[in-house]
This record gives C-alpha cells, sequence and structure tokens, in this order.
C-alpha cells in the first residue's frame, strides 16, 4: 500500500519516508486514497528559506519565452511604418502582458528614437543659427 502523503511504500501502518501513521479505523477497513485530504506542505526548517519551496498554485502572467528571429524581424518591419510602428512601440513598452524581450526591445527602441531626435532637433538648431533657414524655392 502507498502512502497518502508522500506516495512511497508503507511498512505496516507506518512510512518510513515520511513518517506518517496510517490511522486505520476499528471495523479493520483500510481508507481509500481519496479519503485523504491532499498532502501539506511542512514549514521551512532549519537552513530553507522561502526560495526553497515552489509556489503552489502560482500562475505567472509575465511571458518570459524566447522570441525567435522571425519575430524579431516581424518586430523590426512594424516598427518602420511610420505612425502604427510608432504606436506600437509605445503599446509594447507599457504593456505589462507582452513579452518581456519585445517590452525591453521596444524600450530600447524608444529610447534610440528619442536620442535621434534630440541630436537631428540640435543639427538643424545649429544650422539655422548658422547659415539661416532653408530655402527650398529652386529659382
Amino acid at each position: 500500500m502507498l502512502c497518502p502523503n508522500c506516495a512511497s511504500e508503507l511498512d505496516g501502518d507506518r512510512c518510513d519516508n515520511c513518517g506518517f501513521t496510517l490511522k486505520i479505523p476499528a471495523g479493520g477497513v483500510v481508507p481509500k486514497m481519496e479519503d485523504f485530504a491532499p498532502p501539506v506542505r511542512p514549514p521551512p526548517g532549519p537552513g530553507m528559506g522561502f526560495a526553497d519551496y515552489p509556489a503552489q498554485g502560482f500562475i505567472s502572467r509575465r511571458d518570459d519565452t524566447p522570441m525567435s528571429i522571425g519575430g524579431f524581424i516581424g518586430m523590426i518591419l512594424i516598427a518602420m511604418v511610420p505612425i502604427a510602428g510608432f504606436a506600437l512601440l509605445i503599446f509594447w513598452t507599457c504593456s505589462k502582458k507582452v513579452n518581456v524581450n519585445r517590452r525591453n526591445w521596444a524600450a530600447a527602441m524608444l529610447i534610440i528614437l528619442a536620442v535621434i531626435f534630440v541630436f537631428t532637433l540640435g543639427a538643424a538648431i545649429v544650422w539655422i543659427m548658422n547659415f539661416g533657414p532653408i530655402n527650398f524655392s529652386f529659382r
């Protein structure tokens, strides 16, 4: 018979593995596995911290799966679309349900775009201060 606590083989009415004692009713009928509650995890002992126990019933909402090369190529192509690409970069950066790799890449792209914008604006100001406004007439 198997121990209802750790599922190892019972030696009589006591489990040698976890110390569980099987209480057989006075009638002598051995209870089924379904009659027992699920095993309770013991409290941490000395030298055992919270991280030593896996979280039970915890579902992570963060998507940490690695992205494929095709996924990155698709993101780059979508980011090239003038207005929609910029809007998607902002959405990917702000959304918590998006893959963490996509979110970090979008944040990096927004930072790079901001730096390019500042340098371009600075170059335009320097140009206008030195050479005057740009005249596009061809006459």
